[in-house]
């Protein structure tokens, strides 16, 4: 069976401190929804076009997902939706 691949851009508040252990949690939840973090890379701090919740920059990370079948993004959703260092994410199938 042929695995599925994702990548998540997560985008935290630049003035968070613990943006590495946000990322850690952050695959942690995923890893529970039986999907593989392969790969996770730090793209740094950049300047936003547009204010995201009152952030002119933000701190971008991106991980590639791999899994055996789609994964359930509403859960995934919820996690990213309730913490409030993440002040974006986009989940794209590649």
């Amino acid at each position: 069976m042929k695995k599925l691949a994702y990548e998540v851009i997560v985008v935290l508040n630049p003035k968070s401190e613990k943006g590495e252990s946000i990322i850690e949690e952050a695959s942690q939840q995923i890893e529970a929804l039986n999907v593989k973090v392969a790969k996770k890379d730090h793209r740094g701090v950049k300047d936003l076009i547009y204010k995201i919740k009152g952030q002119k920059q933000g701190d971008f990370w991106s991980l590639w997902l791999e899994a055996e079948r789609p994964i359930d993004l509403k859960g995934l959703n919820i996690y990213l939706n309730r913490e409030p260092e993440i002040i974006s994410y986009l989940v794209l199938k590649k």
